[in-house]
């Protein structure tokens, strides 16, 4: 999977989350930091929590996307 890849299951999935009006075609890569403040109804889970869940459960082979979105959660963090 490439770097292309990755960045289309997130804006589906966020295209997923937002209602028919607001669907976007693309998104400005400083997003991504941006991806941990984005939580859920009950401000429990990020987006990026939610990402990483779903590629791990419904994409194993995908791992290596998932070890990568660690490593952006810690450079944000850094």
């Amino acid at each position: 999977m490439n770097t292309n890849s990755w960045f289309k299951v997130i804006l589906t999935m966020g295209n997923f989350m937002n209602d028919a009006s607001k669907q976007a075609t693309g998104f400005k890569l400083g997003t991504l930091s941006r991806l941990v403040n984005v939580k859920d109804e009950k401000n429990q889970r990020s987006f990026m929590d939610y990402i990483e869940m779903s590629i791990r459960n419904k994409f194993p082979e995908w791992q290596l996307f998932v070890d990568e979105l660690y490593e952006c959660v810690s450079l944000e963090k850094g």
